[in-house]
């Protein structure tokens, strides 16, 4: 039976698993970094269905979510990041900003102290907002939870901050690679079953609606929890033996050898998966953040899902 899982798991496990955290210290300004035709005043409908005006270019960003701090650093706003949570361990300068608290609490005095003139948030952050806005700070929700939402987050982002020519150029590629793989699997006959664990004890799992269940589905393989109740279920054993997944996926940051599925007793000895070795580890960060690392992410997954197509 699938139940419902945990809330602090869940929002642990989502920020990536990872409790390191990223940048421009606030004492030293960014330099002005202005676009060609940035097109300001510009007013953008965020995720929370919000319309956001921003009158000019922002100079000063603090990003509240791993996902779109990986957003921010690819399209090249390194110089104008001045604030990042404690789970933004991606790219290496996200290391040295500036911190703010963690994903799920980040601290409004911090934030404010950095004098940002834009903050990107996520939903989480729903009650943030208004006390960020009552300081005279612009907050934009940006939360892509699906793979095909991704590219579309990147371009309101180069919206947001004035570097579209550059978001236009990472959309792209994600679309370009989504087509890819797409183009890769069609063909193929088997669809292997997959058992994505994102926790061992209980067993949890991604189920439908979420990024790693677009991720597999599009690498050529089926959610061993696509049909679950709830897009992150705990599973127990007896499931997992009785649909018998022919891949396996574990997070490799977990680390203890004793948890890899192909070490453990009783019945995960009997699994398909681990009779035939295919039980493979990956860097959860990369499929659970919706952020330009999928490109990454669906390389690697086809490799274990479908290692004969393998770029």
């Amino acid at each position: 039976m699938y139940k419902l899982p945990r809330i602090t798991m869940f929002i642990v496990l989502l920020t990536g698993l990872a409790l390191i955290g990223g940048c421009s210290m606030r004492s030293a300004a960014p330099p002005m970094v202005k676009e060609e035709n940035p097109g300001y005043p510009v007013t953008i409908q965020d995720d929370l269905g919000r319309r956001v005006s921003i009158a000019e270019q922002p100079q000063r960003i603090v990003s509240l979510s791993p996902s779109n701090t990986e957003i921010l650093y690819a399209i090249g706003m390194d110089s104008r990041i001045v604030g990042v949570t404690t789970y933004c361990n991606y790219p290496e300068a996200a290391l040295k900003c500036e911190k703010i608290g963690g994903f799920s609490d980040p601290n409004l005095e911090m934030i404010i102290a950095l004098e940002p003139d834009l903050v990107v948030a996520e939903s989480i952050h729903s009650l943030l907002i208004p006390s960020l806005e009552k300081a005279g700070i612009t907050v934009l929700a940006v939360e892509p939870k699906r793979l095909l939402d991704i590219s579309g987050a990147v371009e309101v982002i180069g919206r947001a901050t004035g570097n579209r020519a550059e978001a236009s150029r990472l959309a792209g590629k994600i679309r370009d690679k989504i087509e890819q793989i797409r183009s890769r699997v069609a063909g193929v006959e088997n669809n292997p079953l997959v058992y994505f664990e994102i926790w061992h004890e209980p067993p949890m799992t991604a189920g439908p609606g979420t990024l790693i269940d677009d991720l597999i589905t599009v690498c050529g393989g089926v959610n061993l929890a696509g049909d679950a109740a709830t897009s992150y279920p705990e599973i127990s054993e007896e499931v997992i033996f009785l649909r018998n997944p022919e891949v396996i996926v574990y997070p490799e940051s977990h680390g203890d050898a004793a948890i890899n599925p192909m070490n453990r007793e009783g019945g995960w000895q009997k699994l398909k998966a681990v009779q035939s070795g295919r039980v493979e580890s990956i860097n959860p960060d990369i499929v659970s953040r919706a952020g330009p690392r999928v490109i990454e992410a669906m390389d690697a997954l086809l490799s274990i899902i479908h290692p004969e197509l393998a770029l």
